[in-house]
């Protein structure tokens, strides 16, 4: 039986080839297909592709933060659904808390998250989904899960421990607070904007404050987008305005009338290293 892990992005595809190497122990007569792993170089993806989509029995999402707004994750949900011959599709969830977090075509499918539970609820969808002869007795299966789920859960861990630069907006350069506190800052950045009603939440939320002073020592320029009337007290808003004097030419004030800001950010957002510094 062929199992299609479909996967967009670099937690999305490590999800998908800790399962690509794991199934097989808990269901033998499963073959996973990976595009990462099984298209050879020089090989005609797009019709290889077509044609395992066609010999597909059951086909795995692997729906993470970071994918779970760009176009190519819900274009393979539409194709297996489409072109497999018999369309079992299962969006599992990775670092993912709610199902009501899923949305467009991903959401007419019974998800399932990346808990001991989930995935047994899974293999066993799998198992139901085999011709007679290739399914595993209920108990047998059970007992086999629980032999291999410390394999793949060590290994879920590890992917969601990792550093990640992925973001989880639909811009390469636009990030959430959440997408900072993850991995922060690197060498090659050369400025943080960072756009928020009270820009104190943020350091203090993701507790980045000495992180910051020790990047404009670096050199990396922060520039704070604020409105004038509302969200910072004036408490907090003269010690901004100390901490730019301190740090001349590293940290910049931008006020916009309130009004406006609002119509402009209606969200919380840290830009790095945009392409426009104006």
């Amino acid at each position: 039986m062929k199992v299609f892990l479909s996967w967009s992005g670099d937690v999305s595809q490590q999800v998908a080839i800790a399962l690509h190497k794991w199934l097989p122990y808990v269901l033998q007569r499963v073959k996973p297909f990976l595009s990462s792993s099984d298209i050879s170089a020089g090989e005609n993806w797009v019709d290889l592709l077509a044609e395992e989509l066609q010999n597909t029995n059951y086909g795995i999402i692997c729906v993470t933060p970071y994918n779970i707004r760009k176009p190519w994750i819900n274009f393979e949900a539409g194709a297996l659904s489409k072109f497999a011959k018999q369309p079992y599709i299962t969006p599992l969830l990775f670092d993912i808390e709610s199902h009501d977090e899923i949305k467009g075509p991903l959401d007419r499918f019974q998800s399932a998250f990346c808990t001991k539970e989930g995935i047994l609820s899974l293999i066993q969808s799998i198992n139901k989904s085999m011709d007679n002869d290739e399914k595993v007795d209920d108990d047998v299966l059970e007992v086999t899960f629980d032999i291999w789920w410390n394999k793949l859960e060590e290994k879920l861990i590890a992917i969601k421990n990792s550093p990640c630069r992925e973001n989880t907006t639909a811009y390469k350069w636009l990030y959430h607070k959440k997408d900072f506190q993850n991995w922060g800052i690197e060498d090659n950045d050369k400025s943080v904007w960072i756009v928020a009603s009270n820009i104190f939440v943020l350091p203090t939320e993701i507790y980045i404050l000495d992180q910051i002073c020790n990047n404009i020592k670096k050199g990396l320029l922060y520039r704070y987008f604020m409105p004038r009337g509302y969200g910072m007290s004036p408490y907090d808003k003269e010690s901004l305005s100390k901490f730019a004097d301190e740090n001349p030419g590293k940290v910049e004030i931008r006020e916009f009338d309130d009004e406006c800001f609002s119509a402009q950010a209606p969200a919380d957002f840290i830009l790095i290293s945009p392409t426009y510094e104006r």
